[in-house]
């Protein structure tokens, strides 16, 4: 196998700053193509697929040197994000705090390239705390930022290692959509658009809300780690990043020791995102709330409602605060909800916990996959460990 070679990330292909058409510009957004910002990169998951803005026509005309091929690298260069990256898999605009890469085919393979820069992270996020507020790194130092690189074989052969991964935890999230998506249909056939009473959330559900930790008892590594705002995503827990505690402080309710399939809900800044606990000794912060059923057997009803777009929506309508949103608990109680009898509640669990028990396993999987990945992303990008390319990739 050949030896590694040091590239410039400008010298692997042709860097694009996204750009976002000003607000004042409505016509600028329709739905023709999608419009990429960092809070679309989700974990787990390689592909920016799934947007919530997209480009009119008129807009994509303004922005058209601007325009992603699919299979562009977009790592974001600004801000918290600092460092996420992302492909694409139908052509794409960027919001400014974007740098991309197109690849030049001939030098780098872009699914290596991704994995590459996803291996740069740490070096990503130090290169933009130089001397300013807002974390960024400029155009101009990313495209001198130097990557170690293989022979074109050796760069597919390597991510097609990784992707294998990737594909698997992609076909585990489709089907984890279309498992809500079933119980959501079951939901709304049953108790929206047929006649059942109007109750309270309270009702059937306790919203029970974080412990206030103090950071002085932080560690860098213990034998808990903190749930807290930012790793409660639309749909899944993001475990990435996690402050870590080494004891349990004595005053701590019981119930902020959390079991896996526990259900959480977001207090702050993006309210009302819902996701089932997928991992051990984890400890609830507060800001977050535990959704928990007063019938254990109703788990499948309160997850169910609180994913419901619907629900977001009321939810972001309750919430009240000026610098951020922020959700009382209290208040959250009382949200008007469907209030069925025991008997159809317990038809429905016959239904949706069987559902939601699978959406849980996969999100296990999922994270099992992603941990071997992550074990195996620097040992293949740094070259201790080397895969030999077969006789199909030299000739690709």
């Amino acid at each position: 196998m050949g030896e590694w070679r040091e590239y410039k990330i400008g010298e692997l292909g042709e860097v694009v700053t996204g750009k976002t058409p000003s607000s004042k510009n409505r016509e600028d957004f329709g739905d023709h193509m999608p419009f990429v910002t960092p809070s679309d990169y989700k974990y787990y998951n390689k592909w920016a697929e799934y947007t919530e803005r997209r480009l009119s026509a008129t807009g994509i005309e303004k922005l058209k040197g601007k325009v992603l091929p699919p299979k562009s690298a977009m790592v974001t260069c600004i801000g918290s994000d600092m460092g996420k990256v992302a492909l694409n898999k139908v052509p794409v605009i960027t919001n400014q705090q974007i740098n991309s890469i197109v690849p030049n085919n001939e030098i780098a393979d872009p699914d290596f390239l991704y994995y590459s820069l996803v291996s740069e992270y740490d070096t990503l996020r130090m290169l933009g705390q130089s001397g300013t507020a807002v974390p960024i790194v400029n155009k101009g130092d990313f495209e001198d930022l130097v990557l170690p690189v293989p022979s074109l074989p050796e760069q597919r052969a390597i991510a097609s290692v990784l992707s294998s991964l990737d594909d698997k935890v992609d076909l585990l999230q489709r089907q984890n959509k279309t498992l809500e998506k079933l119980a959501e249909t079951v939901f709304r056939q049953w108790f929206v658009e047929g006649e059942t009473p109007a109750g309270r959330v309270n009702d059937l559900i306790e919203i029970l809300p974080g412990f206030a930790f103090k950071s002085e008892n932080f560690v860098e590594l213990g034998n808990y780690r903190l749930v807290t705002i930012k790793n409660v995503q639309d749909g899944y827990l993001d475990l990435s990043r996690t402050d870590h505690l080494q004891e349990i402080p004595g005053q701590m309710p019981d119930y902020c020791k959390l079991d896996q399939g526990d259900i959480l809900l977001s207090l702050t800044g993006n309210v009302g995102r819902c996701c089932l606990v997928t991992d051990q000794n984890l400890l609830l912060n507060q800001r977050v709330a535990k959704l928990q059923p007063r019938d254990k057997n109703n788990r499948g009803f309160a997850y169910t409602f609180f994913r419901m777009t619907a629900t977001r929506r009321l939810l972001e309508e309750l919430a009240k605060g000026t610098a951020q949103a922020n959700l009382s608990p209290v208040e959250t109680k009382d949200l008007e909800m469907p209030l069925p009898d025991e008997g159809r509640l317990s038809l429905f669990a016959d239904k949706a916990n069987p559902l939601i028990d699978k959406v849980l396993l996969n999100y296990i999987q999922i994270r099992a996959l992603t941990q071997m990945r992550d074990t195996l992303l620097p040992k293949l990008m740094s070259g201790e460990m080397r895969v030999k390319p077969s006789n199909e990739m030299k000739n690709g």
